[in-house]
C-alpha cells in the first residue's frame, strides 16, 4: 500500500527575470534574509496564494512583501481595532452576550460572509486548491476590514456597553476566531 493518499509537486523558483534559481548562476536567494525581513507567514502566504503549487513562482522581493501589505496587516490591523476598543470598553463575552435579536444587518451580513468563506475554504484545502482557498480568505478579510469593521465604527465609538455594541464586540470576535482557525494552515504564526 502506498505509504500516501496524496502526493503534490512544487514547481521551480525563479528570479525576478524567471530564470530557473541556481546556485551556479548566483541567482539563489537566501530564505533566511527574506524569513528575517518579512516573516515566515508571509512568504507561505505568497508561495500559496500567487499560483498553484506545481507551477514555477518568481520570487523576488516586491511579490514576497505584497500579502505583507495586502493582506497580513490588515489581518493584523483588524486584530488591534478589536483588542483595543474591547480592552478601552471593558468588554468581555461572557457578561455582555450578543443577543440574535440585537444583531444589525450588518452583524448578520457578515456573519452570513464568514460561513460562506469557511465553507468554502474547507470544501478548497479538501480538493487541494489552496490557490482557491486563499483567494477565498482573502475576500473574507476585504469584507471584513474595509465593509463591516468600517461601516461599525460609529458602533464601537459608542458611549456605554449597549446591545447594538455588545453585538458588534461578539461579531467581530466571532469572525476573528474562525478566520484564525481558517488562517491556520496557512500562516500558523499570525493565527
Amino acid at each position: 500500500e502506498a505509504p500516501y493518499r496524496n502526493c503534490m509537486a512544487t514547481g521551480l523558483g525563479l528570479d525576478d527575470s524567471g530564470l530557473k534559481m541556481s546556485k551556479s548562476k548566483g541567482n539563489v536567494l537566501d530564505p533566511w534574509g527574506y524569513i528575517d525581513r518579512f516573516g515566515a507567514d508571509c512568504i507561505r502566504w505568497y508561495l500559496f496564494s500567487s499560483s498553484a503549487p506545481w507551477k514555477s513562482k518568481r520570487i523576488g522581493e516586491a511579490a514576497v512583501q505584497e500579502p505583507l501589505y495586502k493582506f497580513l496587516d490588515t489581518v493584523r490591523n483588524t486584530y488591534d481595532f478589536f483588542a483595543l476598543y474591547a480592552t478601552i470598553d471593558g468588554y468581555d463575552p461572557g457578561v455582555h452576550p450578543t443577543r440574535d435579536v440585537s444583531l444589525s444587518v450588518l452583524d448578520r451580513w457578515i456573519r452570513s460572509r464568514l460561513e460562506t468563506a469557511t465553507r468554502d475554504v474547507v470544501k478548497a484545502l479538501d480538493a487541494y486548491d489552496v490557490v482557491s482557498a486563499t483567494a477565498g480568505l482573502e475576500a473574507f478579510v476585504d469584507d471584513l476590514s474595509n465593509w463591516y469593521v468600517r461601516l461599525s465604527r460609529r458602533r464601537f465609538w459608542r458611549g456605554g456597553m449597549g446591545d447594538d455594541k455588545a453585538a458588534a464586540y461578539g461579531t467581530l470576535r466571532e469572525a476573528l476566531l474562525v478566520l484564525s482557525r481558517l488562517l491556520a494552515p496557512f500562516t500558523p504564526f499570525l493565527a
